[in-house]
């Protein structure tokens, strides 16, 4: 659901009698832009014209709504639903009933609402009886009603039953002669009524009272005639549709199933931020850190797995399946990845997981805990995570929390790097007759340091093969270091300069460009004959690449005898602020990668901003060039067009994959600590 949006599934009852205005009561499930999945109850005596008290209001907006007494048992409008079903597993409900009640001794008269058994309130018949103001808008502006004739209104019966669907989009009008592009707001579960039970929203057991009256409660399955309205001509069934199916012999009986995705997502535009993590508003269940570090796995085309720490220092986990997020409902929905394993250990709260997928069917974490102890779990498809094991060994202790990460260079093989104070220690586990880590049983290899790196720097590893790994980091001399290692080669490995910026020559003497120490180092491999590095400097961002027989871009001399050097990506220099101080070194979080679909050695860099934004450039191998094909050479769209109204805490770190064949999926921990995400799809 975009930011400004809501998605409503609903049931209304109606009095469309011609002397008056169209009179609604209605109610059912709503779903906001920030996540948050409740119940609403509205009205309307001027056909939607006019609002305000006495004419058309949410329930929480108008004193028109009479409350019933409440208790922790009765909860009232505003409801916060929890659980909300998901595709292909429970599918929860919620009963509502509305009741015309007249000359009661016992209340007063009024449309009540009841839910799940309980009566939580109602709206009083005289306010269908007062004389409805003048049309304001429309083709009947100015029109007036004659003399209000009770018989034919809300307050003596009801016309018609109706159950639908409606998306409210914020940012389009089809009054306007350019109303502009129609929302992606997913109606229900964003699933069209073709696909049925489990996927598809649905409304069961549609039923009506005829003869209502309070001591008259003869109850019929709802049919397909003049008194059960669902309109069968939805305003575009590409983006959302619905479909009625009265007196089955199912459980549902009379029922209906509803829902779509709204307009596609253009090619080369950001989805808005959704909240993905908690429906139900923060304070409630086990909420993580705000900006915390999210780590994302792409286990398979149509899996995507999430882990986060959460306050109590637990790693929880989420994933994405078909269009549904697992932990949708609140972080209370979020798997604690705890009790059932060897150990139980707390790692940093809102800290980095280690995490890799070898192969679509297995699932590995790493992390030091609070204790100086590194643990690892796994996951294989049809078992359940093993839970947590201790793979630091006798004779080795870390600083709490270290910094560390983990590449997988064939199924079989994991190889981890843990930052000991400044010096990098490795370990491995190779499935190969020895299934154990190297750790366990013949301690750590430490991989050494020229300068020496932060205690607190993380590690970049990527393998290029099954047979090569680099690891690379910014040194104490503020140059990138990387340590290089070929399976088979009698040469020991060791850390090596690539290179640094080119001096500033604005300035006189040309000053050095630093890469401060403690900066982040991005990499990706594009076969196993390239490899390209990126760090922020002087408040842009530099690369350097790798290409078998040519060595390093950014090191020696070329040609000409002239010294070569890394490339700057650019700036960025939006509205009033400063080029150099969008990216910070030590702040921004930046990440590279390539999709899916790219066979012709494109590749992505995705970069946090000072200003809590998110910004991405894009390297066209075909055309030899960086830059977004549809805003120059930096994307600013990442999280929509609104993204402006979505910004994240200083520091925050991101988790990027890419999911579908031409998509990218960017996940952020808000400052509430709620996690949101945003896609792409395009070149």
């Amino acid at each position: 659901v975009e930011l400004r949006d809501f998605s409503l599934i609903q049931t209304a009852v109606a009095n469309l009698h011609p002397s008056h205005p169209v009179q609604t009561i209605e109610a059912g499930w709503k779903r906001e832009g920030g996540g948050v999945v409740q119940l609403f109850v509205f009205f309307t005596t001027t056909g939607y014209d006019s609002w305000g008290a006495g004419k058309t209001a949410f329930a929480q907006d108008s004193t028109d709504w009479i409350p019933l007494v409440s208790d922790s048992f009765t909860p009232g409008v505003g409801f916060k639903f929890l659980p909300a079903s998901h595709i292909d597993g429970p599918q929860e409900t919620l009963a509502l009933q509305w009741q015309l009640v007249k000359k009661s001794p016992f209340l007063a008269d009024g449309w009540y609402l009841r839910m799940e058994g309980a009566w939580i309130g109602y709206y009083p018949l005289s306010l269908f009886t007062a004389p409805p103001p003048p049309v304001t808008q429309g083709r009947d502006t100015g029109k007036t009603w004659g003399p209000v004739d009770v018989s034919n209104t809300l307050a003596d019966h009801a016309t018609s039953l109706q159950v639908y669907g409606e998306v409210y989009d914020a940012d389009y009008d089809r009054g306007k002669s350019n109303p502009g592009t129609p929302t992606t707001t997913d109606m229900g579960s964003g699933k069209y009524p073709v696909e049925g039970f489990g996927k598809a929203a649905f409304i069961a057991n549609i039923m009506r009272q005829l003869k209502p009256g309070w001591e008259t409660f003869r109850w019929e399955d709802a049919r397909a005639d003049d008194w059960t309205l669902v309109n069968p001509d939805a305003f575009d069934k590409v983006k959302y549709d619905i479909q009625f199916n009265p007196l089955t012999p199912t459980t549902f009986r009379s029922f209906c199933y509803l829902g779509g995705t709204g307009q596609a997502l253009e090619s080369g535009k950001w989805s808005e931020w959704d909240n993905v993590s908690a429906a139900a508003p923060a304070g409630s269940g086990n909420q993580f850190v705000g900006g915390s570090s999210v780590t994302a796995v792409q286990r398979a085309g149509a899996v995507t797995d999430l882990f986060l720490v959460g306050t109590d220092g637990r790693v929880y986990w989420s994933f994405w399946f078909d269009g549904d997020w697992s932990g949708f409902n609140s972080s209370a929905e979020w798997r604690a990845l705890d009790g059932m394993g060897q150990s139980n250990p707390r790692f940093l709260p809102g800290g980095k997981i280690a995490g890799c997928a070898r192969t679509v069917n297995n699932l590995d974490l790493f992390g030091v805990g609070n204790d100086g102890k590194v643990y690892t779990a796994w996951w294989v498809k049809g078992q359940d995570w093993t839970g947590w094991r201790d793979i630091t060994g006798s004779s080795q202790t870390f600083p709490a929390n270290a910094p560390m990460t983990v590449v997988s260079r064939a199924e079989k093989q994991l190889d981890i790097f843990v930052n000991d104070n400044g010096t990098i220690l490795t370990a491995f586990w190779a499935n190969d007759g020895n299934p154990d880590w190297t750790s366990v049983h013949t301690g750590w290899q430490e991989i050494g340091s020229p300068v020496g790196f932060q205690a607190r720097s993380e590690i970049l590893a990527v393998s290029r093969n099954s047979d090569t790994m680099e690891v690379a980091m910014v040194g104490s001399d503020d140059q990138v270091y990387v340590y290089g290692f070929l399976s088979g080669s009698t040469d020991p490995p060791a850390f090596g300069s690539v290179g640094a910026p080119p001096p500033d020559k604005s300035v006189d003497p040309p000053a050095h460009v630093h890469f401060p120490d403690g900066s982040k180092v991005a990499g990706v491999s594009r076969g196993p004959e390239l490899l390209n590095l990126f760090v922020v400097g002087g408040g842009t961002i530099w690369t350097s690449g790798w290409e078998k027989g040519n060595g390093w871009s950014g090191v020696g001399q070329d040609a000409d005898g002239n010294d070569k050097f890394w490339n700057q990506l650019g700036f960025v220099v939006e509205g009033d602020v400063s080029p150099d101080s969008v990216f910070d070194a030590v702040q921004s979080d930046i990440v590279a990668l390539t999709r899916r679909n790219h066979t012709n050695l494109n590749m992505d860099v995705i970069i946090t901003g000072t200003s809590g934004k998110v910004y991405r450039t894009a390297w066209d191998d075909a055309k030899g060039q960086w830059g977004s094909p549809t805003t120059g050479n930096w994307d600013f769209g990442v999280g929509g067009v609104i993204n402006d109204k979505k910004k994240f805490p200083m520091g925050f770190r991101i988790g990027v994959v890419s999911r579908e064949v031409f998509g990218l999926t960017v996940l952020a921990a808000d400052l509430s600590g709620v996690v949101f995400v945003t896609e792409f799809e395009g070149p």
